[in-house]
């Protein structure tokens, strides 16, 4: 997945994954789609580009293209905090299902992603249940 700008030609994907807080099984049907619009919306806001995507009933996987401008970190952070305000807006009800004041998890998991193993990376994502 290729990042160009007038003077480059980048490729910085990553497989991440992060969890609602305890691991709360929020997602499923309408909620996982709802989420991946979101995800999509936020992603084009700040320049993160997806190949793969997808909202499981109890965690996030994408593969992404980062800008290198952006740390990881920050990309995730502002990713995850935008969408528990607008998941939050859309399904008030999740405030019942989410321990008070949070919606995710602290942590996540990142790993660069090669042009070897893109492919497989997809093939996993795709293969992880949506339910």
């Amino acid at each position: 997945m290729d990042i160009r700008t007038s003077h480059a030609r980048l490729d910085f994907s990553y497989h991440i994954v992060f969890v609602p807080k305890r691991r709360r099984r929020i997602f499923g049907g309408v909620r996982s789609c709802v989420a991946e619009k979101v995800f999509g919306q936020v992603a084009k806001e700040i320049g993160v580009k997806f190949d793969t995507l997808k909202v499981a009933i109890d965690h996030v996987h994408m593969l992404a293209a980062i800008p290198p401008d952006i740390a990881v970190s920050n990309a995730l952070q502002i990713m995850k905090s935008k969408s528990a305000h607008e998941l939050l807006k859309q399904f008030p009800e999740l405030r019942r299902e989410l321990p008070e004041g949070t919606f995710w998890a602290r942590g996540y998991y990142a790993r660069t992603i090669g042009n070897l193993n893109e492919q497989l990376v997809r093939d996993y994502i795709a293969r992880t249940d949506h339910f």
